[in-house]
């Protein structure tokens, strides 16, 4: 009983960790308005494209587990 009491313990401080982060990460906001502003921003389209299919996958597949009614 007591591991169960210890996870559920380290679940609560998880919980609590993740909560205490920001959404908008202020300082990652302010050096990419830095860059753009001084023209040195560029993205790599394939990079782009290949995380867009990686996530368009995640959902495919996260979709496909779950339960029907």
């Amino acid at each position: 009983m007591g591991r169960i009491l210890r996870k559920d313990e380290c679940m609560l401080q998880l919980l609590q960790v993740v909560r205490e982060i920001p959404e908008i990460r202020q300082e990652k906001v302010r050096e990419l308005k830095d860059r753009i502003g001084k023209g040195r921003y560029a993205v790599d389209a394939d990079e782009l494209a290949g995380r867009m299919l990686e996530e368009a996958l995640a959902e495919a597949l996260h979709r496909s587990r779950k339960p029907r009614h």
